[in-house]
């Protein structure tokens, strides 16, 4: 079958989609399945923690390995997309099985979780390099604009599930049929994964890279990494926040997630129309400033 390249980016947007279902429907309630383990915010905290820790060391030794990946992405891509996703089936099985409970049961799930999620970094970065050379310029505006689209349609369908499975029950076990369900999702399209190819050869590719020494802009980076790090660590604590002192449960948090994701939709036309009124700069500061508010006030809204 010969692979062109509206063939390639229906192939990336199916798997946007089910990455969507899967972040949708697992990623975004770990820490609310931490707080059914433990009471905690500590342990909370340190599992939500541990794949993105894991993930930020897998990027820093890729920085090193860079030509290698680029030069071996498609199987990279193809490798850790596999791996990564068997990893996800088997840390939900660990909780289906109910073999382990508490703190163990916890960490377990979150190691194997962390392994799979720093894999998938891997096929991340294979995946930017990838649609860089293969997705013709004309093409790259409409294809990311789809890609971050399908992929928030695809969260509103894992929450969703989510949703409808919790509305039965709440308890550990109802954690592990829905992981389940969400990672079996999340191997549907490997056939079609499997299939990928490069569409560009090695000469046109070198052709099109240019390499440019700049001055690294640190500031930058050290706003971006302060901005991460707020975002992530209040990010931890909304679900036991809810669960332990709003007396709430998990129908609150599937709200609060189908809210965000109907808001992540709706917003790209909002700030598209807004940036004709608005500086960039000027708006982006704004939304910042909106988000720290909403994170202090967030705390009280129990004596409100």
């Amino acid at each position: 079958m010969e692979i062109t390249q509206p063939f390639v980016i229906a192939i990336l947007l199916t798997d946007a989609i089910l990455w969507g279902i899967w972040f949708g429907g697992l990623w975004s309630y770990r820490s609310a399945f931490a707080s059914r383990l433990t009471e905690s915010y500590i342990h909370v905290s340190i599992s939500f923690a541990m794949p993105l820790a894991l993930s930020s060391i897998t990027y820093v030794i890729a920085i090193a390995r860079q030509n290698f990946i680029r030069r071996c992405r498609v199987k990279f891509f193809k490798i850790s997309i596999l791996l990564s996703r068997v990893l996800y089936v088997l840390s939900s099985l660990i909780i289906y099985v109910n073999i382990f409970s508490g703190l163990e049961l916890l960490y377990l799930f979150s190691i194997l979780l962390s392994i799979g999620y720093a894999i998938s970094c891997l096929a991340g970065i294979a995946w930017t390099d990838y649609v860089a050379d293969n997705i013709h310029d004309s093409w790259k505006p409409r294809y990311i604009a789809l890609d971050t689209s399908l992929s928030t349609v695809g969260s509103l369908i894992g929450t969703l599930i989510a949703g409808m499975l919790f509305l039965e029950n709440v308890d550990v076990l109802m954690y592990g049929k829905l992981f389940l369900i969400i990672s079996m999702l999340f191997l549907a399209d490997i056939p079609l994964i499997l299939m990928l190819k490069e569409l560009t050869t090695w000469n046109q590719i070198e052709l099109q890279r240019r390499f440019f020494e700049r001055k690294s802009p640190l500031i930058l980076y050290i706003a971006i990494v302060i901005l991460y790090i707020s975002i992530n660590f209040s990010t931890s604590l909304v679900a036991p926040y809810i669960i332990y002192k709003l007396n709430g449960d998990e129908m609150w948090i599937t709200i609060i997630n189908g809210t965000g994701f109907i808001a992540s939709l709706v917003m790209p036309i909002v700030w598209s129309e807004t940036l004709k009124k608005i500086p960039s700069l000027t708006l982006a500061r704004i939304s910042i400033a909106i988000s720290a508010i909403s994170n202090i006030v967030f705390p009280y809204l129990k004596t409100l």
